[in-house]
């Protein structure tokens, strides 16, 4: 886009805590490859969300999670060039009033038909999709910020020393975390092995009182709430317990095996592929079957060594410039 400066690209991304932060991380990893000016409009104004946008970008706070009435505005007025939106709370009858002015590339979580001129599915599939020129989905487009693999180092198995990271999103309303900290409560009483426990946590976590409770009297677990930097937990990480989504990509450039726990409808069928490829291995959301997955991971080091490997060759973290790529030639 280094011709098009004059070009203007919104970004439309769901920033409510209550969705995560993985909606903002996967545009902002595309962001840093395109060069035209770009206005992001977000759901409210928060200051953790405004300090991941870079200084020089405008920032629209819409009418709401549900709201395009800005852009379309902004659209009316031959503001922007295209829109590239990712968000579960926009409508397809929105998705159809933008495209019919200007490129709409959509980023989905969900192979079902979207309404735009492009979309993205950053997951893994298990059919080839390559005949589809309006359809970019599978692993080559795994929307990873481009130094996000710097400074990855080798994790060692072959000691009884494990970092166990609990990452389940900011608000986690299936309560994964608190399954997974019974489950870990049951393996320390049970084996031999030397833990420590990473359990994170978002600012506006509903779990906050439940897991100290669970926690307090216990010295192999450490709480972190809304961490700045996430890297530095997956490098000193062993193994983790998690959600299939753009968190997991990320621990996959540090090779870090994971236990995969679905928190929605839209978790399953990517839980069954990651485990496909032996990138993940899938539990319930109950203590029984979380704690025979740990414990099978934690007696099985040679298998934690190919999850990781798997996991390293697979996500090459270009997914971003190809989608930025081909975003240029729409704009």
């Amino acid at each position: 886009m280094n011709q098009k400066i004059s070009k203007k690209l919104a970004i439309r991304v769901s920033t409510d805590s209550n969705y995560g932060k993985g909606h903002i991380s996967r545009c902002l990893a595309i962001r840093s490859h395109i060069k035209c000016k770009t206005v992001w409009y977000i759901d409210l104004k928060d200051n953790e969300v405004t300090k991941m946008i870079p200084q020089y970008d405008e920032i629209v706070i819409e009418d709401g999670v549900f709201s395009c009435l800005k852009i379309k505005n902004a659209i009316k007025n031959n503001y922007l060039s295209m829109v590239l939106l990712d968000s579960y709370m926009i409508s397809n009858n929105e998705h159809l009033k933008i495209k019919k002015d200007i490129p709409l590339v959509v980023i989905s979580d969900s192979l079902k038909k979207v309404n735009a001129d492009l979309t993205i599915y950053p997951h893994p599939v298990s059919y080839n999709i390559s005949k589809n020129k309006n359809f970019l989905g599978g692993l080559k487009y795994s929307l990873i910020s481009k130094n996000y693999k710097e400074g990855v180092k080798i994790k060692d198995y072959s000691k009884k020393e494990f970092n166990i990271l609990v990452s389940m999103g900011s608000i986690d309303k299936a309560r994964v975390t608190v399954t997974a900290i019974k489950s870990l409560n049951k393996i320390l009483r049970n084996s031999s092995y030397k833990i420590k426990i990473l359990i994170v946590l978002g600012k506006k976590s509903p779990l906050k009182v439940d897991v100290r409770s669970l926690t307090s009297s216990k010295k192999d677990y450490e709480i972190l709430i809304n961490p700045d930097d996430m890297r530095a937990l997956y490098l000193k990480s062993s193994l983790a317990i998690g959600a299939p989504g753009q968190s997991h990509l990320e621990r996959m450039v540090f090779g870090l095996p994971t236990i995969l726990v679905s928190q929605n409808k839209l978790h399953k069928p990517i839980i069954s592929e990651w485990e496909r490829l032996g990138c993940g291995i899938q539990s319930d959301n109950k203590v029984s079957s979380l704690y025979k997955n740990i414990y099978f991971l934690l007696s099985n080091r040679a298998i934690l060594k190919k999850m990781k490997i798997s996991s390293k060759m697979i996500v090459d973290g270009l997914g971003a410039s190809r989608v930025a790529s081909t975003m240029s030639k729409m704009i």
